[in-house]
């Protein structure tokens, strides 16, 4: 994993969310329900009781509440993410409005990760970062495969010691024999053989 990343949260969130809104919306209803006959009297004496009756308009507006409800339930876990470059760390989140909170990384942070037994079960936890200069915090919550991205934040707190991407020694690479990890090729294109560009040649050398 490179030196930078964005991070979604696990899609745990939202069906936690979904599940959430499911549980309200069944105590709404029942708690509704105990007042039926006072909520027909008032439905009567609106016009749209003509055309609908009340129970079709009872469950047209708790349908369309739950969608709504839902929708944007899912939209604010699709909008929120986390940005990681090294010596940076930002939070994006909002649907009509979005926001962000930034926090520069240096090396008087600690990163740790905690995680409970749900969490461990199915492969999510939460990384918080804290500040020893001047006790800073932030929380990445609920997001999947924890260890690897604390990797990335703990590179990005130490740029200078990350070693995953040198820079290839060309002279070096053409001093020595082919192997299974280096090839030459005495032309890209042009075949020498029939003296002509070759487009077959092309392709096998990329492939290659």
């Amino acid at each position: 994993m490179l030196n930078q990343a964005t991070i979604k949260r696990s899609p745990i969130v939202p069906i936690r969310s979904f599940l959430l809104i499911e549980i309200v919306g069944f105590l709404i209803f029942f708690v509704a329900a105990q007042f039926d006959s006072l909520k027909l009297q008032l439905y009567s004496a609106v016009p749209l009781s003509n055309f609908l009756s009340y129970e079709t308009t009872k469950f047209l507006f708790l349908s369309g509440a739950q969608l709504i409800i839902t929708i944007y339930a899912f939209m604010l876990w699709y909008y929120e993410s986390y940005s990681v470059r090294p010596g940076f760390l930002s939070h994006q989140w909002g649907v009509f409005f979005r926001k962000n909170k930034s926090m520069p990384l240096d090396k008087s942070m600690s990163v740790t990760i905690s995680s409970n037994p749900f969490g461990k079960w199915l492969h999510y936890g939460s990384i918080n970062i804290e500040s020893g200069s001047d006790n800073k915090t932030m929380t990445i919550a609920d997001i999947p495969r924890p260890i690897e991205f604390m990797r990335v934040i703990e590179r990005c707190i130490n740029p200078e010691n990350n070693h995953s991407h040198v820079e290839p020694n060309i002279s070096k690479l053409l001093s020595l024999e082919e192997h299974e990890r280096l090839e030459f090729k005495s032309s890209l294109r042009f075949d020498h053989k029939n003296n002509q560009t070759n487009r077959e040649l092309e392709n096998a050398v990329m492939k290659t």
